[in-house]
């Protein structure tokens, strides 16, 4: 006899003596299979509702687009699906898993920059920890790393990214990328609108130009500066201030303009790099309702001027409605396009220019009816200078003068009113993590 028919055999032995035990205990065996039965089921296959709730956890896989990436211009974290994707000026490169800020110490959702980098980053506040291939988009220590991915939000604020991702992305990004962090998912869409800046063509064709002149200007002030030296010691800190100047121009010269309209302080300041450049009062209509924020970024070149895309993180109007209701002087429009290039942005939003803004960042945008756990409880950053004099001079955008955020709030007028800007001391403290 087969073995599969002792084993039928033997199956259907045992299964008689228990309908015959079955019979002889009466109910209560009954019920006690029962039981077992019910628990054996839902321990070999779990409810529906936890095996996606398991799935959720899961970190989702990293992918590159189907096409040769080029250089990222934006990289948006979403703490909802808790992912970080890169876009070139031709839509998504990469996209990885990320995990943001533990509760208490959110990630701070908003808009930012790259403002540093550190291959080899360690924790100063969190021993030793090692951060590697380290973007810093705050100077009091919020930046993107890799790092351990649980799958859900575990960091101190930071936003950690995997190893292999992080030194990637290290690589290809550069000082002045932006940064967003969304609470929900968000990706940029094309758009195109009167208002924003449509450049003189003679002025992109003279981009060039400008640079190889500004950088013989260095170089000839250079020559002053070593012959003053010789032969005046009194003119050689002139002869100094004069070559950096010139240098810093050359680097302007290269640098998009980013554009930040806050409807809290009726207010619009412009930055080349880092470089604050103006600051003038626009008109918002219906300054009392909120107006969301939206960020448009010129991605490339086209024939007529420059291709822009729109990304709203917090839609009070959607992008259209929102460049409809303000109102900027022509003549600050026609200043601003002449120097706009690709990778120029402008940024609107009901909130002031975060406390993180100074002189050595673009600007830093931070939702208020967001956590803020991972910013509020690192050490705030001394007095910081916004903006001082104007660099560019009558080859930029005129002379101003200019104020700057106090340190603590940001912005010490009243939202939706007029700017009450208290002057400050620049600084130089170091950051911490």
């Amino acid at each position: 006899m087969g073995k599969g028919c002792r084993s039928s055999l033997v199956t259907a032995a045992v299964a008689a003596q228990s309908i015959k035990a079955i019979r002889q205990w009466g109910p209560p065996a009954i019920m006690i299979l029962a039981a077992t039965a019910v628990l054996a089921a839902l321990t070999a296959a779990p409810p529906a509702d936890a095996a996606a709730n398991q799935a959720r956890h899961m970190p989702p896989a990293e992918a590159t687009g189907p096409r040769t990436a080029g250089e990222p211009i934006m990289a948006i974290v979403s703490i909802k699906s808790q992912q970080v994707t890169l876009y070139d000026a031709d839509g998504r490169i990469m996209r990885a898993p990320v995990s943001t800020g533990t509760t208490g110490r959110e990630t701070p959702a908003g808009v930012f920059t790259v403002v540093g980098k550190d291959k080899d980053h360690h924790s100063s506040l969190y021993d030793d920890a090692w951060m590697p291939n380290m973007l810093r988009i705050t100077w009091s220590g919020i930046a993107l790393h890799g790092g351990p991915l649980p799958g859900y939000a575990a960091s101190h604020g930071c936003v950690r990214m995997p190893y292999d991702f992080a030194e990637t992305l290290f690589d290809k990004a550069r000082i002045g990328m932006r940064v967003i962090i969304a609470p929900s998912d968000v990706e940029p869409v094309e758009f195109s609108h009167p208002a924003l800046f449509v450049p003189d063509p003679e002025a992109l064709a003279a981009v060039p130009m400008r640079a190889e002149t500004l950088t013989r200007g260095a170089a000839e002030a250079a020559k002053l500066a070593d012959k003053a030296k010789t032969t005046a010691a009194l003119a050689a800190p002139d002869a100094k201030s004069l070559t950096a100047l010139l240098h810093k121009l050359t680097e302007l010269t290269h640098e998009p303009v980013s554009v930040f309209i806050s409807r809290a302080t009726q207010r619009l300041y412009v930055r080349r790099g880092f470089e604050a450049i103006l600051e003038v009062p626009i008109t918002i209509r219906n300054s009392d309702r909120p107006i969301g924020t939206h960020i448009f970024t010129a991605v490339a070149r086209t024939e007529t001027g420059l291709r822009w895309t729109a990304i709203t993180i917090e839609s009070s109007d959607d992008a259209k409605d929102a460049l409809d209701r303000i109102t900027i002087p022509q003549d600050v429009l026609d200043r601003i396009a002449s120097i706009a290039l690709p990778r120029s942005s402008l940024i609107i939003s009901d909130e002031p220019p975060n406390r993180e803004t100074n002189y050595r960042t673009e600007f830093v945008v931070v939702l208020n009816n967001q956590p803020q756990g991972g910013l509020a409880m690192r050490r705030r950053p001394e007095s910081a200078r916004v903006a001082h004099r104007n660099v560019l001079g009558e080859d930029g955008l005129g002379s101003n003068s200019w104020p700057a955020w106090d340190s603590q709030y940001g912005y010490t007028g009243q939202r939706g009113g007029r700017s009450n800007f208290q002057g400050q001391q620049s600084w130089s403290g170091s950051s911490s993590y």
